[in-house]
């Protein structure tokens, strides 16, 4: 085809606006009813209020982190940021909308869902307050401007008086919620029942105390500690006992060896005359030198006597003669002396060894019937230092619930209100921007509903035509298809909207 059999580019819109065109009143009686329509819905649109407040969050020292044991993690706290974003997700929560709608009621917030929800069943009332939920959720704001510790609150209602009513049971109902939150864990775990483990404390022990009552025993353990201090004693006593019995034996054994060749008799001593007759002759020259010279006749005598007493002495010639006095041997009775203490000693030791050998066995029975009760000792014993544990545990976890409800105390009041919600005076509405939104949509529906109408509807003029075509057997086929014409009025000069290409024979 030549570039001069080519429809103008401009021609399909041209065709487009002139259908159009004809369908102009359908088009403005749609637009006309959907304005209309969405008019009336925008009329019964009523102003809304929205009630404000804003609530201070202080940084403090109940934001750092201070471990009630050890220093792991101390020090470390949260940055403002988290610590303001925390608090908009607390009043955000669904718990808290449901604490304010329970305190408020249904029907002063939302009187159209409290008649609904007062004819509903059951299951329909919790979809209509899941309702209620959405609805306050829509039209709760909550936010803070960046690097500030200032939280904005907002509701939007109807009724300016509930809106702000609504808006501070809402803070006030998040003070509370926030100290529940945080302190709600504290609490439940100070509510342990701590008596409970007191009694089976108490039971597990009574019955310790009577299994080692009908077994003879005070404390178990002090019995057993007892009877192994008193098995060593008793057993080293033993060994020293058996050392000194041999070593008596020994002894003994040696004494008695002794005295085999000690004589049971000895002579004590031989009384003679030779030694008296001498002594008389000294003490006569003495009586002599009385009265006379040391040369007188009488001195020399009796000096020559006493010479040859003295030579005859010197010589041995009174040895062994005169009276003989025979006695005990005292080397003889001291062996025997010791020999009898020896008897004495052993026997003793022999006494002790078997009285020491008598004591560890009954120590050692005794440590075998301790050993037989220990199963069951060790079970009730077990029983009772794992409730006693538990006890402990609980006691401990109170102590450091109470500590902790002292610190965390002051991080559930470091939020303060700085501007308590009024009554807005001013309302503000959307039935403008509702309205264009309106008018918009029924342009839209209007130009949709002209085009589909001229494409739907077979123009006038239109007639049915006939066409032949050979099919592959070389038959042929009428086919009967409608074909729009479009007469074009002589002054407009509608152009062909299609054109069939025709191959070059």
């Amino acid at each position: 085809m030549s570039a001069s059999n080519q429809p103008p580019a401009n021609d399909g819109y041209r065709v487009l606006a002139l259908m159009l065109w004809r369908e102009r009143w359908l088009m403005i009686a749609t637009f006309l009813i959907v304005a209309l329509a969405g008019l009336i819905l925008v009329m019964q649109l009523e102003k809304s209020y929205t009630a404000k407040a804003s609530l201070l969050v202080r940084y403090d020292d109940a934001y750092v982190y201070q471990p009630l044991l050890g220093d792991g993690g101390r020090g470390e706290s949260f940055n403002l940021e988290q610590i303001i974003q925390s608090e908009i997700g607390l009043l955000r929560a669904d718990q808290l909308k449901t604490r304010v709608l329970n305190e408020i009621g249904l029907r002063e917030i939302y009187p159209e869902l409290a008649n609904e929800y007062a004819e509903a069943s059951p299951s329909e009332r919790r979809e209509i307050f899941g309702a209620a939920i959405r609805t306050v959720r829509a039209n709760l704001g909550a936010g803070a401007a960046p690097n500030t510790s200032i939280i904005d609150v907002s509701f939007t209602h109807d009724d300016p008086q509930v809106a702000a009513e609504f808006l501070n049971t809402l803070i006030q109902e998040y003070l509370q919620y926030r100290r529940d939150v945080l302190l709600g864990e504290i609490e439940s775990d100070a509510d342990t029942p701590r008596d409970l483990y007191e009694s089976r404390l108490e039971e597990a022990n009574n019955e310790l105390e009577v299994f080692l009552s009908d077994s003879g025993l005070g404390d178990f353990e002090g019995a057993r500690q007892a009877l192994r201090d008193r098995e060593a004693r008793v057993a080293n006593d033993l060994l020293q006992a058996e050392a000194d019995l041999a070593q008596w034996r020994a002894r003994l054994s040696s004494i008695n060896g002794d005295l085999t060749g000690v004589p049971q008799e000895i002579e004590q001593y031989v009384e003679n005359d030779a030694t008296g007759r001498l002594l008389e002759l000294e003490m006569e020259r003495q009586d002599l030198l009385t009265r006379y010279k040391p040369d007188a006749t009488p001195v020399r005598e009796v000096e020559q006597q006493i010479e040859g007493f003295r030579r005859f002495l010197a010589s041995g010639g009174g040895e062994g003669a005169g009276m003989r006095r025979v006695g005990p041997n005292p080397i003889r009775q001291a062996l025997e002396s010791d020999s009898l203490e020896a008897e004495a000693q052993v026997r003793a030791l022999a006494q002790r060894v078997t009285a020491l050998n008598g004591q560890l066995r009954d120590i050692r029975d005794e440590q075998l019937r301790l050993q037989n009760l220990a199963p069951e000792y060790e079970r009730r014993a077990r029983r009772v230092r794992a409730i006693q544990t538990t006890l402990d545990q609980v006691a401990e976890r109170q102590e450091q619930t109470r500590a902790l409800r002292d610190l965390t105390a002051d991080a559930a009041d470091n939020v303060r209100i700085v501007e308590t919600a009024e009554a807005p005076t001013q309302g503000h509405s959307i039935k403008k921007v509702a309205f264009a939104g309106v008018l918009l949509v029924a342009g839209f529906l209007a130009l949709v509903a002209g085009l589909l109408h001229a494409f739907l509807t077979p123009p006038p003029g239109a007639a049915p035509a006939r066409r032949k075509r050979r099919d592959n057997r070389g038959s042929h086929r009428e086919d009967v298809t409608h074909v729009h014409h479009y007469e074009a009025p002589p002054k407009e000069r509608l152009p062909v909207l299609a054109m069939v290409r025709r191959n070059p024979a």
